[in-house]
């Protein structure tokens, strides 16, 4: 209860109880001095004056609890005030506002609340390293090969892109490298068989092979029952049926789906662009022997070209036949428009206008890794892969042999299966049909 004489100071409690008591005081005056002596009762008066002293009682208790808060939190907010001069003084020339004080204050807290939660569990990503004879990223071909690769792998992998050129002993070392460090590789095998190069790209294959999954692409010269898959495409297929589609040979016929009309081709003459610094591929090589077969079967000839044309000669063809795109603007020295020109070997979407068939480098590029990383999962979870292994030499992206074939029996292959393309240029004996 309120205690008039431990009260303290008047100023410390609000004018309204104060306003509140006088004006009892008042009106018990006012009743003494209006009210009649002999109806006056004292207790009356006394009863009423002690039910207004308890109202004023209460609001003053109300009131002093009020004060008393008040009174804590200016002492809080002083002593904050107090903090923050103190860290305002320490770093004279920044500002720290109130509620960057705050939030620091509550940083112990919220460390220990995320050391308590646990770790995240991310999706296992393999590594998958490319290692091809790209000779630069810029490149027609190899840059739009490697744009399908890092979309393959984009979020799903770790693409490690390693191209050695036509250096044997450096690729075989990178695959050895890769072989340590990878759970994955794509490998191209541009040199011929039995040459140093691929002897030495060879053992660094076997040697990977046991322990992590090798996938090969792009060029299909290369003889392994081990690796995984060959993704890419039948080099002499490519080059015949090219010389089919020059020759005006309908896409029915090109795609293999019905045998060509009779064809006179004597007289007709076509440049053919092998670079000279792909000169060592054995691929673009049978590439060419398969583009050689159709056309001259046909009566054509052909004459190639390794460098651009100097300007001083001029050349009259049926048509300029690039067996790669990354060469096109060199092709284009020996010719004048390009509905002179074809693309023999591979798609070059930024150069729709120019004819052209073969393999698209960016799904090719997609392809490989994709199926790079499919063979890694397998191999780490303990999952059958079932497919039959091995780099078959005529396969074509999932089309394979059941047993890696050597050389001669895969020429004699190639010609059965497109006996119908080029009337038993190969080997009559194999064909189904007279020819």
């Amino acid at each position: 209860m309120f205690v008039l004489g431990a009260t303290p100071a008047l100023g410390a409690i609000r004018r309204p109880a104060w306003a509140m008591l006088a004006a009892v005081l008042v009106s018990g005056a006012q009743a003494l001095s209006t009210t009649n002596v002999d109806t006056f009762s004292e207790a009356d008066t006394i009863a009423t004056l002690k039910v207004q002293l308890d109202r004023l009682q209460r609001s003053l208790d109300s009131t002093l609890a009020e004060n008393f808060k008040l009174a804590a939190a200016a002492s809080e907010l002083a002593a904050v005030k107090s903090e923050l001069a103190a860290a305002n003084s320490e770093l004279p020339a920044r500002k720290v506002p109130l509620a960057h004080t705050l939030k620091a204050a509550a940083l112990p807290a919220r460390r220990a609340l995320f050391a308590s939660l646990p770790e995240p569990v991310c999706p296992w990503q393999p590594t998958v390293s490319v290692i091809t004879h790209a000779l630069n990223d810029t490149a027609s071909f190899w840059g739009t090969w490697k744009a399908g690769a890092e979309l393959a792998a984009q979020g799903s992998a770790v693409l490690e892109w390693r191209p050695v050129g036509f250096n044997g002993p450096l690729a075989a070392e990178t695959i050895a490298a890769a072989c340590n460090s990878s759970d994955a590789v794509v490998v191209t095998i541009p040199h011929d068989e039995g040459t140093a190069e691929y002897t030495a790209i060879d053992a660094a294959i076997k040697g990977c092979t046991p322990r992590l999954p090798v996938v090969t692409t792009n060029t299909d010269t290369y003889h392994n029952e081990d690796v995984y898959l060959y993704v890419g495409s039948n080099n002499a297929a490519i080059g015949q049926t090219c010389g089919l589609a020059v020759l005006g040979e309908d896409a029915d016929v090109i795609l293999g789906r019905k045998l060509p009309e009779e064809v006179n081709a004597a007289g007709l003459h076509f440049g053919v662009y092998w670079g000279r610094v792909e000169k060592l591929n054995q691929g673009i090589k049978e590439r060419l022997e398969g583009l050689n077969a159709t056309l001259t079967y046909y009566g054509a000839t052909i004459q190639v070209f390794h460098q651009p044309a100097n300007g001083s000669e001029s050349y009259s063809f049926e048509r300029m036949i690039t067996l790669s795109s990354s060469w096109l603007n060199d092709s284009r020295t020996y010719v004048s428009n390009n509905s002179d020109l074809y693309i023999c070997g591979d798609g070059d979407y930024n150069n729709l206008d120019v004819a052209q068939y073969g393999q698209s480098p960016f799904l090719q590029g997609q392809g490989a890794v994709n199926t790079a990383m499919n063979a890694a999962k397998s191999a780490k979870y303990n999952i059958p892969w079932l497919a039959i292994k091995g780099n078959p030499g005529n396969g074509t992206g999932s089309n394979q042999d059941s047993k890696e074939m050597m050389p001669a029996a895969r020429i004699a292959s190639v010609g059965c299966k497109i006996c119908g393309f080029i009337r038993c240029a190969f080997d009559s004996a194999c064909c189904s049909y007279p020819c």
